[in-house]
């Protein structure tokens, strides 16, 4: 279907998402795959909704209405062979119709990849490469293109005109124990930053896991995917890894880092796009060190590059947080109807959503240190105050 990017809001910068077929690139560690093995495209209310977006009024249509742009995709490769004969129509369709498609993928038939360079204008490509042995690639990625084919396709996109960064997602220790000659690589092919992110399946998802994909993932990722916190060892290699690809020069981002960074320069400047955390944290590190940050000086950041209606968007919530919505446990009731700035002061004061301001390393909530523990400041709406700690704070809290 053709929706919000429920789950990645402030995240990624892209507000619209397409999901299609079961992907065919059969990856072995693939959260959506693993996820809904019978996912099937609904073509026919992708088709309604595109030729019929100017005179709808929910929340979709009102952003195709402002030229946002569509991400294709993260849950499927659109160049997948189960998913490539739909795909391709509905990005030419959605080109035709004056909107951005930015592009996430391994890569596929050349033919494909030449006819989707024909139609579609300078755009942004996410190309995910995990490893750079192709034997090692066969076998947990097995129906996906080569790594070269991917080096190949970076430089193709680069020599087209379009932006690239690449997904070094998932960096798993045992499948890129050196990363440094797979970063230099996607430089020299015109890659101007990387993703990284760890291994993270639930224990449902990897039950869904055959034992064939188990054991080309192999138990030790397996374990230390299902753990709440990072592995030591992992982290540090995580860790050095963005410091590798930061010396070469390639912008990073992960998510739930602290540091300034440009990664999303490239979407910022090819598409109209959302506000993201990121972009927050880059204006904190502009204006300087230790200071209280209100909610009206986080929304004063946001709102004006956010739409002004309201809709049916608290799934915004749901989507990352599903306990937040359960009164049963502990949650509150959401709204059916909200705008932009309900999210805001949602996401701003509870910590279980993972765009919480302090899940970020580099905010705590303003408190002091009282008898019997943290005690937090609040302004007069009984809104937590946030500092910014560029060196990073080690709890949910940081003293005033």
């Amino acid at each position: 279907m053709l929706d919000l990017y429920w789950g990645e809001f402030l995240i990624s910068p892209i507000p619209l998402h397409l999901s299609l077929n079961y992907c065919s690139d059969k990856c072995s560690y693939c959260f959506a795959n693993l996820g809904n093995p019978g996912r099937r495209a609904n073509l026919q209310p992708i088709m309604n909704l595109l030729a019929d977006y100017p005179n709808r009024t929910t929340p979709v249509a009102k952003l195709l209405q402002a030229g946002y742009p569509v991400c294709v995709s993260n849950l499927v490769d659109p160049l997948a062979l189960s998913n490539v004969e739909q795909a391709m129509p509905i990005m030419k369709l959605i080109t035709a119709l004056g909107i951005g498609v930015q592009v996430q993928t391994k890569g596929g038939r050349q033919r494909d990849v030449d006819e989707l360079l024909s139609f579609l204008p300078p755009s942004v490509f996410y190309v995910s490469i995990a490893m750079q042995d192709d034997d090692l690639r066969a076998k947990i990625e097995p129906n996906a293109p080569s790594i070269d084919h991917r080096l190949q396709l970076l430089r193709q996109l680069s020599a087209s005109g379009h932006r690239v960064v690449v997904g070094l997602n998932p960096l798993v220790p045992e499948w890129l124990p050196d990363p440094v000659p797979l970063l230099e690589a996607v430089r020299e092919a015109g890659a101007t930053g990387v993703w990284v992110e760890r291994l993270h399946l639930s224990v449902r998802q990897q039950a869904a896991m055959t034992e064939r994909e188990r054991q080309v993932v192999g138990e030790p990722a397996l374990r230390r995917a299902r753990l709440r916190g990072p592995d030591k060892s992992e982290l540090n290699h995580f860790n050095q890894a963005r410091r590798q690809a930061a010396d070469l020069g390639l912008e990073c981002f992960s998510i739930g880092q602290g540091i300034s960074s440009t990664f999303f320069a490239p979407y910022e400047q090819t598409y109209p796009t959302f506000p993201t955390m990121q972009g927050f944290i880059n204006q904190c590190h502009a204006e300087g060190v230790g200071r209280m940050i209100s909610f009206a000086d986080f929304c004063a950041y946001f709102e004006p590059k956010l739409p002004s209606w309201s809709g049916n968007i608290s799934h915004y919530i749901g989507a990352v947080a599903r306990a937040v919505g359960r009164e049963d446990r502990g949650g509150q009731k959401l709204p059916a109807t909200a705008n932009y700035r309900d999210i805001l002061r949602l996401i701003w004061q509870d910590r279980r959503i993972r765009q919480c301001p302090v899940r970020y390393e580099c905010f705590g909530w303003a408190a002091e240190r009282g008898a019997d523990g943290w005690v937090q400041l609040v302004d007069e709406e009984g809104l937590p105050y946030l500092r910014f700690v560029p060196g990073g704070v080690s709890d949910y809290y940081t003293a005033v």
